[in-house]
């Protein structure tokens, strides 16, 4: 895997060119939080970009989550395209 931002962003470009998503797990919310930001820029206008971790409250988590099952299923049966981060 490469190991700057500019080397990601394109191999995820190359990954994203015919469609589907993406997940991307973190180990820490910190983590997840900064690659969220340094993508989310990469990608605006271009890809939905999503973040989803543990400390969100309770209500908020839930309807994320809910978000991401709609969007992205639970199998392949979904077309979706965009890249989620937790």
């Amino acid at each position: 895997m490469p190991n700057n931002v500019a080397q990601i962003v394109e191999q995820l470009r190359r990954l994203l060119e015919e469609g589907g998503c993406i997940g991307w797990v973190c180990n820490t919310v910190a983590g997840a939080q900064r690659v969220y930001q340094e993508l989310s820029e990469a990608y605006a206008g271009s890809s939905e970009v999503e973040l989803f971790h543990a400390r969100y409250p309770f209500a908020e988590r839930s309807q994320r989550e809910e978000k991401a099952v709609r969007q992205y299923g639970t199998d392949k049966s979904h077309n979706a395209h965009g890249l989620q981060f937790s």
